[in-house]
């Protein structure tokens, strides 16, 4: 099951709607190169006006495998132009 069925069908618990905007986002990092990311949004019915918008990355791919290591960079190592 993908994995945005699984959150529609536990958000719907809560009283929260679950939208998937099916958006594709990329990002280029100066060392880690092109990231990809898909953007889904949940809102709630009694607060239409808010959104939580949420990023993922498939399984596997080269996004999910460099995003580990980025985190464990030390932020004051890194490189300023």
């Amino acid at each position: 099951m993908r994995r945005e069925h699984r959150a529609c069908r536990c958000a719907g618990l809560h009283g929260v709607e679950y939208h998937f905007a099916g958006a594709t986002k990329f990002i280029q990092h100066p060392a880690a190169g092109t990231l990809q990311f898909g953007i889904e949004f949940l809102t709630s019915p009694s607060e239409p006006d808010q959104s939580l918008i949420v990023y993922t990355v498939e399984e596997g791919s080269s996004t999910a495998k460099v995003l580990p290591i980025l985190a464990s960079w030390d932020p004051s190592s890194a490189i300023t132009p």
